[in-house]
């Protein structure tokens, strides 16, 4: 099974945005496991935002060539948050 439905089915799994019953900080957690199984990723910073809210700052060691910036948090579901936690995979599509 490819490695990046896997991860992105994790990464929905996982409830991030904002509100009640949301846990960003576990997805930042899931993050920073994932990338300290990544073997070029030679550092790994947690950046204080505001108390439970922080950025990840991952780095190979090299001169910077390319950033990555992106937010942790996400729009909360309008439907059903249950179903749409639950994403499935069939076949090489993410449903």
């Amino acid at each position: 099974m490819d490695e990046s439905l896997i991860l992105a089915k994790n990464l929905i799994s996982i409830r991030s945005y904002l509100g009640n019953g949301s846990n960003e900080v576990k997805l930042a957690q899931f993050v920073i496991d994932y990338l300290k199984k990544c073997n070029c990723i030679k550092s790994i910073k947690k950046q204080e935002v505001e108390k439970g809210r922080f950025n990840i700052i991952a780095s190979d060691g090299a001169e910077p060539k390319l950033m990555f910036a992106s937010h942790l948090d996400t729009v909360g579901p309008t439907g059903d948050a249950t179903k749409m936690l639950r994403p499935t995979i069939i076949g090489d599509k993410l449903l």
